[in-house]
């Protein structure tokens, strides 16, 4: 015997089950179901127009889980560190975006390739967890940059004038190919030596 009350000036219809001590809210005007645990502090919202959940602890009150039940999308936004955190359970991708630093981190679950878009500099950074190549893409410089993390390459591309630039930091060789002329650029950092081959 749980109780229930309608409110006719808000169309607002309430549950409360004693049992679980879960207390349901139902608006008949907007088609929100709330879900208020007494004893866990949860706030529980779905709406059934769109079929978003959310979930609020008002206990922390530092994080908001979303769950589009149409498109299974998890969102969570950690109020105090500023992070907005979406995994696609469909793809497995999982999505970070720091709304302090405007950093946009992409983790594709399947093919372990992790993506940062930095929103402010306009850098798109790729980081691929299996072959450990981090690759740097400036939208604004349009400058490409390549680190293999085994063997410490480090490769600049531009697209605009079409250099390849590679920098070997081991030996510290610094070697620059036009693409458009195929000219090949050699420059010896220790000795500073130019070799250019044509």
């Amino acid at each position: 015997m749980d109780p229930v009350t309608m409110d006719l000036a808000t169309m607002d219809l309430v549950t409360m089950d004693l049992t679980t001590m879960e207390l349901v809210t139902m608006d008949l005007t907007t088609t929100d179901l709330v879900t208020m645990v007494l004893t866990t502090m949860e706030l529980v919202t779905i709406d059934l127009a769109t079929m978003d959940r959310v979930a609020m602890d008002l206990a922390t009150m530092d994080q908001v889980t979303m769950i589009d039940l149409t498109t299974m999308d998890l969102v969570t936004m950690d109020l105090a560190s500023m992070d907005l955190v979406t995994i696609d359970l469909a793809s497995m991708d999982l999505e970070t975006m720091n709304l302090a630093t405007m950093d946009q981190v992409t983790m594709d679950l399947t093919t372990m390739d992790l993506v940062t878009m930095n929103l402010a500099s306009m850098d798109l950074v790729t980081m691929n967890l299996t072959t450990m190549d981090l690759v740097i893409m400036n939208l604004t410089t349009m400058d490409q940059v390549t680190m293999d993390l085994t063997t410490m390459d480090l490769v600049t591309m531009n697209l605009t004038t079409m250099d390849l630039v590679t920098m070997d930091l081991a030996t510290m060789d610094l070697v620059t190919i036009d693409l458009t002329t195929m000219d090949l650029v050699t420059i010896d950092l220790a000795t500073m030596d130019l070799v250019t081959m044509d």
